[in-house]
Parts: structure tokens; C-alpha cells; sequence
């Protein structure tokens, strides 16, 4: 929940965070408003009566299935990356983390030729973008041979999640693991 314009108002707002790349917070991967009409994020009011309530809950979950999920699998991580990529109104379109989070997702689930098929993809996909895009990431040579890296030894993953565990103090939060689904969906 986010404050919204004033104090009787907030946004429901739903978001993922791969602990797999190190980051100094709790980043808002997936950036993902509850929309109303016309896409516009919505403010909801903190003195809804219960019918209307259930109504904005709904529809939440109807934009982002997973918060209702007990079992979240990889193909759903997917689902959730394509919704906010379709709907990321007012963010860079020129954004390498969605794919980049699900790559180094990918990496740590053991999913090799996952990740090598969707480095090529995603590299053809942003050909056109500039190259400031990749800069972050040391260019588009450096990112490929990274994510190469990462799934020929998901164990640097797996490092990098226990370490970002321990240092945003996530110990005492139970992990899910995500679920490899037998048909992965594409990115």
C-alpha cells in the first residue's frame, strides 16, 4: 500500500523483487498499480464498507492473479513480467531488470538452455535501444556473458540470494521457492 494524494487515501500496489541481483533495498520489480478505468492507477479510500472493498480486492487480483496464488510458479513470474511490461505506463520502455530479474530467476531454477535461448531473444528484441540502456550492466557483450555465466553456475545465484537474505534481514521469512512448471512460457 502506498499513500495516495491525501491521508484518507491510498494505491494498492503489487511488486516483485529478485534477490538473486544485489541490490542496497527492496526494489519495486514489476511495479504494478491497481488500475481503474482508462489504465489510470487508482486511489482508494481507507473508509470503503466491506461490499466495495471486496470489489477493489477483486479486481486487484483480477490485474495480479499471483498475490492470490498459494504456489507461484516460474510460468507465473512470466505472466506477471508481461503484464507489467504491457502496461508500464510512464516507465522506460528501454528497461533491462524484468528481463534481467527473470534471467538470474531462471539461473538459480537450473533452467541452462532457458537462459540461453532468452539472452539471444532479448538481445534481438532490444536491438534497437539505445546502448546507454545496457550501460548500467557494462554493454551488451558484458550483460550476455553474465547471464551465460549465471546459468552455466547457478550456484553464484544461489549465493547472491543468501547473501541479500542476510542483509535485508529476510531471514525469518519463509521461502516459497518458486515451481518449475513442465511447459515453460516464453519471455
Amino acid at each position: 500500500m502506498e499513500p495516495a494524494g491525501n491521508e484518507r487515501q491510498y494505491q494498492p500496489i503489487f511488486h516483485i523483487h529478485c534477490l538473486g541481483i544485489p541490490f542496497d533495498g527492496i526494489s519495486l520489480s514489476l511495479f504494478g498499480p491497481l488500475r481503474g478505468r482508462f489504465s489510470v492507477p487508482e486511489d482508494v479510500p481507507c473508509n470503503l464498507d466491506d461490499m466495495r472493498m471486496r470489489n477493489v480486492l477483486e479486481r486487484f487480483a483480477e490485474q495480479y492473479p499471483a498475490v492470490e496464488q498459494i504456489e507461484f510458479g516460474f510460468n507465473d513470474y512470466i505472466r506477471a513480467t508481461r503484464y507489467y511490461l504491457s502496461h508500464c505506463m510512464g516507465v522506460m520502455l528501454e528497461n533491462l531488470n524484468p528481463y534481467q530479474d527473470v534471467l538470474t530467476t531462471a539461473a538459480s531454477l537450473r533452467l541452462k538452455e532457458y537462459v540461453v535461448r532468452n539472452v539471444q531473444k532479448h538481445l534481438d528484441r532490444s536491438s534497437s535501444w539505445p546502448e546507454a540502456a545496457f550501460q548500467v550492466v557494462g554493454g551488451r557483450d558484458a550483460w550476455q556473458r553474465r547471464m551465460i555465466e549465471l546459468a552455466e553456475h547457478p550456484e553464484l545465484v544461489d549465493a547472491t540470494v543468501s547473501s541479500e537474505v542476510n542483509r535485508h534481514g529476510l531471514d525469518g521469512v519463509p521461502d516459497q521457492r518458486l515451481i518449475i512448471n513442465a511447459d515453460l512460457t516464453e519471455l
